[in-house]
């Protein structure tokens, strides 16, 4: 495995740090800072990131990919953003973002969700083809508890809804 850390500002002015993993996924967390004062304790959230994906070939058959992404998110005081990708075919990439935060009352929140598609001569294109805002509004997960939330996203902006990708996200609360 290989890590490597984005520089601060691509992904806003929050450092990252990425952990490259084999079958073309890449998980990043945010960068813990250090300090002279003991560390608040973090309680991970877990869980999981599943892509279903299809990439629409005009000739021969159409590619299909499933991605099983672990989740670990490790939470202290401060919120942190997350994201998650699967390629497929190419020509096809997914991506999940979000927030998460923990509350007084050990349970957490999550907001300022996206879902992406991306679709091009190669799997690392920047030409969007879809997407959507989700948790707009925080969706409360309380101590011990899971949530599961699905999504679809295909190319709706060149009209081609065969490259497409199926995406659930499985959160668990482990405070």
């Amino acid at each position: 495995m290989k890590t490597e850390t984005i520089r601060p500002g691509l992904c806003g002015s929050t450092p990252w740090r990425a952990l490259v993993v084999p079958a073309a996924t890449v998980i990043a967390a945010t960068a813990l800072g250090t300090t002279a004062q003991s560390a608040p304790r973090q309680a991970p959230v877990t869980g999981n990131v599943v892509f279903q994906m299809m990439d629409h070939e005009d000739f021969g058959k159409n590619e299909r990919c499933r991605h099983d992404n672990p989740v670990v998110n490790n939470l202290g005081r401060a919120p942190g953003r997350f994201w998650y990708f699967g390629k497929c075919g190419g020509e096809v990439r997914a991506e999940i973002h979000y927030q998460l935060s923990r509350n007084n009352d050990g349970s957490i929140e999550l907001r300022d969700g996206e879902v992406k598609l991306f679709e091009g001569d190669s799997a690392d294109t920047n030409d969007p083809g879809g997407g959507f805002p989700f948790a707009l509004s925080p969706i409360k997960i309380p101590q011990g508890q899971t949530r599961t939330m699905q999504f679809h996203v295909d190319n709706v902006l060149e009209d081609e809804p065969d490259d497409k990708a199926d995406i659930t996200l499985t959160l668990t609360n482990n405070r």
